[in-house]
């Protein structure tokens, strides 16, 4: 397989290829992948809700997210029905159209560097993957994270700017902090870099730097009073691993098992290009366009490492890597940057079209390689499939990690919240009216410690968990109950979650 002879056909097949294989994966594992629990509080969060509703909805603080990513699904349910698929396929839609604005923050580099970059890292990200057939907003923070980039990119060419670009940027750091409260860091590490590209360059821009405030101050507007009330809520910041070594080794080298030595490459190179910018600070030379989007690479690469180090000073409660995935797009720059220093080199050894030849078929390997890979991944991340038998009936808000059979869950399967304490039982009423609200603590004589419920007859994988992790009866809801009806109380003895 060689490349097309026009190179500018070669992003668009790129472009076609990944809608493709990302929309055909989302498809395809949607059906064989049950909800898992996070998944299945994006649907309560919008499904049954009138545009009055939803928003209190948000306030109550079980998705302690912004309201966009939920206001988008909202919209869809009014038009069509949400379903798992549905939810999972605006995810991964998300990913399709963020590659060109990727693109086009590279094309500098050369067409193909940049189509090539885009195409590799997709169908080799594992990352990207994940989060393409998950409910979940990190696919639409992706998105936006990448409008964020092109527009700082535009705004790092240009002396004077549009004021069509300037609205866009606007939108772009409104956007990602109100998709996911952490873009509001990316989106001030993109202001850092582009303030420190325009002072190297010796120029004031006082309208560029008040779109940037634009956007924040609507942010803050719209989106500032829900997060205060999301974490005044019962429960605080809710489940976060507690940050160690390893999970910054783990975020690191969840990509770079195959990218990182182009990465490095990429970085050093970079480097270079920054030091001589940087070098002639003030001397208003604008030769070197690219130091800016190079500075703001390295911002959001190390940003990770900082929310890593803020976690052990009690600032933040914990390190979630799903959290960081606008530095995924730091990754795909540096590849191009690379690929852009390499190629000389490799021109001197290799002809043109043996050249060509080589890249395009390292294109097809990496497409067949996620091909391969959808198919490694038919069985739920989380084990084999369960059985709708086995299915826990009740979605329980107090848990013990993944006691309840793996987390798995079907919208059309649950049929009660089950509460523990009363203080909670306003906001979950409030989250899922459509869902009735049980509230356990008249029958488990200690309502903190519970960590399951589940159905008098439990399924195999049920007691397999039980005798396997010390659980003991502590409570059994009468079979008169109108909607828990004979369900079965589990706890940890001595083991308290609060």
């Amino acid at each position: 397989m060689s490349l097309p002879s026009s190179s500018s056909k070669l992003p668009l097949i790129c472009f076609g290829i990944i809608a493709l294989l990302f929309l055909g994966e989302t498809s395809v594992l949607s059906n064989l992948h049950l909800l898992w629990r996070d998944e299945l509080y994006t649907y309560y969060q919008v499904h049954g809700h009138s545009l009055q509703t939803l928003f209190p909805a948000i306030a109550s603080g079980i998705n302690k997210m912004p309201f966009v990513y939920f206001l988008l699904l909202w919209g869809i349910e009014q038009v069509t029905q949400l379903t798992p698929l549905m939810m999972r396929m605006v995810s991964a839609l998300c990913i399709v159209l963020a590659s060109p604005l990727i693109y086009f923050s590279l094309k500098r580099y050369g067409v193909r560097t940049a189509a090539a970059a885009v195409f590799l890292f997709y169908c080799l990200s594992r990352s990207l993957f994940r989060y393409s057939f998950e409910a979940r907003p990190y696919g639409l923070y992706f998105l936006c994270a990448a409008l964020v980039l092109l527009c700082f990119y535009r705004l790092t060419l240009r002396e004077r700017v549009a004021s069509g670009l300037l609205c866009a940027n606007a939108f772009a750091q409104f956007l990602l902090p109100a998709v996911h409260y952490i873009g509001g860091v990316y989106g001030a590490l993109a202001f850092g870099a582009l303030a420190v590209d325009d002072w190297s360059r010796r120029r004031f821009r006082p309208k560029v730097y008040l779109s940037f405030l634009a956007g924040w101050l609507v942010f803050a507007c719209l989106c500032l009073p829900t997060l205060r009330r999301q974490f005044q809520a019962p429960g605080g910041l809710g489940w976060i691993p507690r940050a160690n070594g390893k999970s910054l080794f783990e975020w690191f080298s969840f990509e770079a098992t195959w990218a990182g030595p182009l990465v490095v490459i990429g970085m050093v190179v970079g480097l270079r290009s920054i030091a001589l910018q940087i070098r002639k600070g003030g001397s208003g030379d604008r030769s070197n366009l690219e130091s800016g989007l190079l500075l703001c690479a390295f911002l959001w690469f190390v940003a990770p490492v900082a929310f890593w180090l803020m976690s052990f000073t009690g600032v933040l409660n914990g390190f979630l890597p799903r959290y960081f995935i606008p530095s995924i797009l730091a990754w795909i720059i540096f590849m191009a940057v690379a690929g852009n220093s390499l190629r000389p080199f490799i021109l001197r050894f290799i002809p043109e079209k043996a050249h060509s030849a080589a890249l395009g078929l390292g294109l097809l390997v990496a497409a067949v390689l996620f091909t391969c890979r959808v198919g490694w991944n038919r069985s739920d991340r989380y084990g084999a499939l369960p059985n709708t038998a086995e299915l826990p009936r009740f979605l329980v808000t107090e848990h013990d990690g993944f006691f309840m059979i793996e987390n798995y869950y079907d919208p059309l399967h649950q049929t009660a919240l089950l509460v523990s304490q009363p203080r909670e039982e306003a906001m979950w009423k409030a989250f899922a009216p459509n869902l009735p609200v049980v509230l356990v603590d008249q029958y488990a004589p200690s309502p903190e410690s519970f960590a399951a419920i589940e159905t008098a007859g439990e399924s195999p994988v049920l007691s397999h968990w039980v005798s396997d992790r010390g659980y003991v009866v502590v409570a059994k809801i009468p079979l008169t109950h109108p909607v828990a009806k004979g369900a079965t109380v589990y706890a940890k003895q001595n083991t308290p979650l609060r």
